[in-house]
């Protein structure tokens, strides 16, 4: 790649990266309420003794808390459109996160900001230090890529109070636990990501298969032992806990796959069978991934398959930086001449693909087209910059393990 190439191709994905993330920042601000204001309510409701998945289930009325809107469900009475709003997310949250009942709001919103903060500066400069062996034309280029890839989605983050960005932080001080051989360390980190199971939950595959025992058995144990205060406090089994996990998430599970193939043809279990699909590939691409050099490697699988597996949303795939990373370096050489020829087409072809729709998804005419196609009963064009990126990285994956093994062994590391 030339040198003027690489920084007119960086000027246009940097554009289309903020103007995608124009659009996001405004469906975040005119979110109704945001994430952390429905995790301190669900909290607070624990406070009083009341599980909120029953309240967001319709189980359980109360004074002050309601349940989150959902489809499968009659709207919100008016008389009750005041009342605190609540989802659930699994108890161990609830016990990671008791002190929101205590804290005022707005010391608990400042404390996520500084979370934030350590969290972006965490990852900035671990990047910066992966990308340090590469020229300055290509140091550039990634920086883009990551940019247009990514930004849209840590403006999501910003705008709905979401956990996307410290899990980012997280899974990078993990990959670095692992390396390092800091296995208990690695156990807590990966505890903590399992407050979003969607995210979370997939690295148990390439653990498994890197023969990580111990951080599966401790970073179980910590989950479940966290469950025991909620257990405790609702008067209900931790078991039944846990079990409701994949039920609070179904109803806002709209993968495009699902809703327009899978459901009329199977019904509702197509979800669970859309999943169980999902999580097959993720633990085949692990096995490949088994013998990967570093950590970050081994869990590309995870990275490409949990925006589709699940319920996920923009804000989740900050998660993704670590696949978004080795694709830039891809594109930009590096590994490249251990390529077969093919292999190295199908890259090429997936780098345009990502970048044209960046610019379409970054346009005016993008709305446009949604409002056109849907009338006519192609609604399901419509599918999310998360998605088309989990599947336009699928030959990058492919790619990857076309890789010889010593090519497999990339010297991407964690700092």
């Amino acid at each position: 790649m030339s040198r003027k190439a690489a920084y007119l191709l960086s000027a246009v994905l940097v554009l289309c990266g903020l103007a995608f993330s124009v659009r996001t920042a405004k469906d975040g601000l005119e979110h109704r309420g945001c994430d952390l204001m429905f995790r301190i309510n669900e909290v607070q409701c624990s406070h009083t003794g009341v599980n909120p998945f029953d309240v967001w289930d319709r189980k359980v009325t109360t004074e002050r808390f309601r349940g989150m809107d959902r489809e499968d469900r009659e709207k919100t009475p008016h008389e009750d459109a005041h009342k605190l709003v609540v989802h659930a997310y699994p108890a161990w949250h609830t016990t990671y996160c008791w002190f929101y009942g205590w804290l005022p709001r707005a010391v608990t919103v400042a404390l996520l900001g500084v979370v934030y903060g350590i969290s972006l500066v965490f990852l900035i400069v671990a990047i910066r230090r992966m990308i340090s062996s590469l020229g300055r034309t290509e140091r550039v280029f990634v920086w883009s890529w990551i940019v247009a890839m990514l930004l849209g989605d840590l403006i999501s983050c910003f705008g709905c109070l979401q956990y996307g960005l410290p899990l980012a932080a997280l899974a990078l001080l993990m990959y670095d636990s692992l390396d390092r051989g800091r296995d208990g360390l690695a156990a807590v980190c990966w505890a903590l990501m399992m407050v979003k199971p969607q995210v979370g939950a997939l690295f148990f595959f390439p653990l498994l298969f890197g023969k990580k025992y111990k951080v599966i058995l401790l970073a179980g144990t910590i989950c479940f032992a966290a469950t025991l205060w909620p257990a405790w406090v609702y008067h209900e089994s931790p078991i039944e806990l846990i079990l409701q996990i994949p039920k609070s998430g179904v109803p806002h599970n709209h993968e495009p796959i699902v809703d327009t193939i899978l459901t009329p043809l199977i019904g509702k279990s197509a979800t669970f069978v859309w999943a169980g699909v999902c999580a097959a590939i993720c633990a085949a691409g692990s096995w490949i991934f088994r013998n990967a050099g570093s950590w970050l490697m081994r869990t590309l699988p995870v990275m490409w398959i949990f925006p589709l597996w699940t319920y996920s949303q923009n804000h989740d795939h900050l998660v993704t930086w670590s696949l978004v990373l080795v694709w830039g370096m891809l594109i930009v050489g590096d590994g490249r001449d251990g390529l077969a020829p093919v292999a190295r087409k199908v890259l090429n072809l997936c780098t345009g693909i990502q970048i044209a729709w960046l610019v379409f998804m970054s346009g005016w005419h993008f709305c446009v087209a949604v409002q056109l196609f849907n009338p006519l009963g192609f609604g399901w064009v419509y599918v999310s910059i998360g998605t088309l990126r989990a599947w336009t990285v699928i030959p990058a994956v492919l790619f990857l393990v076309l890789l010889p093994a010593e090519r497999a062994r990339s010297p991407l590391t964690t700092p």
